[in-house]
């Protein structure tokens, strides 16, 4: 829904669900939101891409793990201290989450690929290569990740 005071500004959704403003040049934009908590992340014009999720057991950790997860991350989640798994979840699925977001991506396309270096090469549904900065950040109650180009 277009606001009153913006007749003029039309909304527009990618393939998977990315939000846009048509008619607009200028910055990209990502939303998330959890459990209250809203994060907005605005770049320039490069693509960008946020996730937030409440710090909460997931019963199911390890098999989304095993779907999700390149090798890399699957071993390290599972020689993780009991303190950190969580944490450790979280950080790999909002980084994924991110960078589906910032790409256009579904998450399925994201299975396998490794975050944890911090970086991420992508081809964007329209054939581009997308190369993506990551970073992640704990608050209490919630983790979060940023993705940009």
């Amino acid at each position: 829904m277009t606001p009153s005071w913006a007749p003029n500004i039309r909304q527009s959704r990618q393939a998977f669900g990315k939000p846009g403003l048509n008619d607009l040049p200028g910055p990209q934009f990502s939303l998330a939101w959890r459990d209250g908590l809203v994060a907005l992340a605005i770049g320039g014009d490069g693509s960008v891409g946020i996730d937030i999720e409440a710090k909460a057991p997931v019963p199911d950790m390890d098999s989304v793990g095993s779907w999700l997860f390149s090798q890399g991350e699957i071993e390290a989640l599972a020689s993780a201290d009991p303190q950190t798994r969580l944490k450790l979840f979280l950080r790999t699925w909002t980084r994924k989450e991110a960078a589906c977001k910032a790409a256009g991506l579904s998450l399925d396309q994201m299975r396998g690929r490794d975050t944890q270096a911090g970086t991420l090469a992508l081809n964007t549904p329209g054939g581009e290569t997308l190369v993506l900065a990551l970073r992640s950040f704990g608050e209490p109650g919630f983790a979060w990740s940023l993705a940009w180009a």
